[in-house]
């Protein structure tokens, strides 16, 4: 039996999760795929990408434009990402260049 204890994100990369540690925030966003505009409300971002709660829902692998707002309100960043994950409450998006 090994005494060695590997560090939380190390382990979580090897199950395949988070690369990127996520805060937890409620932003409200906009999001478009190629058909139309939705709104939902950011509930985690990271790095990587993040958590959109929405009843709008895309097909996982879809591209999508992300408009977010900066913490005055006045700015605003259009991001790309793509759908990862899909449940019963919204979206799992990962930020792509």
């Amino acid at each position: 039996m090994s005494d060695k204890v590997e560090p939380a994100d190390s382990e979580s990369r090897h199950r395949g999760e988070r690369a990127h540690p996520r805060k937890l925030c409620s932003l409200s966003v906009c999001y478009d795929d190629v058909d139309s505009s939705h709104k939902g409300v950011m509930q985690n971002i990271s790095l990587g990408g993040g958590f959109i709660e929405t009843n709008d829902l895309v097909s996982i692998g879809q591209e999508i434009f992300l408009t977010i707002p900066s913490t005055n309100n006045k700015n605003f960043y259009r991001i790309k990402g793509e759908v990862v994950r899909l449940d019963q409450d919204g979206l799992a998006i990962k930020f792509i260049k």
